[in-house]
């Protein structure tokens, strides 16, 4: 136990799995369809989190507002808390993706930062630094990001022959508490927060 083999690697499959799908609202009468992958992917919080500051109405509050990042930081804890509670890898457990991608959620969550109702999040833990994030963007807007981490510690310390990748050790993603959705377990995918749009 605890060594991987090459069975492990010879084993492994990619799945092929359908993306999540919101719709949302531009300024005016413009309709947006946001795609992302389902978990063990972040993605499901990135569009929980969208629809939730759609209720504000953002093209109509003040570019990089005080009340723009407000609202974004409550949202973004709201559904964080679910991610929390709710998530782990659907091979295991029962995500709620319609109840969490609902209308009616995040009307919900709406509610709780109007009437000062969120939560604290959950406490991170101390680590060090270990992701780099590179964005550009041109003059029209179009945006693309990309996002490295190799987890805590500067992930395993291996690296792949000559090829300079350090493998990264996402086991520090499982949530050990027992009975949590994303505790670990035999063949299992850890939570993680990769979430491309």
């Amino acid at each position: 136990g605890g060594i991987l083999s090459e069975d492990d690697f010879r084993t492994y499959q990619p799945q092929i799995v359908e993306p999540l799908c919101v719709n949302l609202r531009g300024s005016g009468s413009a309709q947006f369809q946001f795609f992302t992958p389902p978990p063990p992917s972040g993605g499901i919080t990135a569009l929980a989190i969208v629809q939730t500051v759609e209720r504000f109405h953002p093209p109509e509050m003040a570019p990089w507002s005080a009340e723009y990042f407000h609202i974004f930081a409550e949202a973004t804890k709201a559904c964080w808390r679910e991610r929390h509670e709710w998530l782990g890898d659907p091979d295991f457990v029962n995500v709620p993706f319609d109840r969490l991608l609902s209308d009616r959620a995040a009307d919900a969550r709406a509610e709780e930062i109007r009437t000062g109702r969120i939560a604290r999040g959950k406490a991170a833990t101390d680590q060090s630094p270990h992701t780099a994030n590179v964005v550009a963007a041109d003059a029209a807007g179009h945006m693309i990001s990309l996002t490295a981490t190799q987890g805590w510690m500067y992930g395993s310390h291996l690296v792949v022959g000559d090829l300079g990748l350090v493998l990264n050790h996402g086991m520090s993603r499982f949530d050990y508490t027992p009975g949590h959705p994303n505790r670990p377990e035999a063949g299992k995918r850890m939570q993680h927060n990769m979430s491309p749009m």
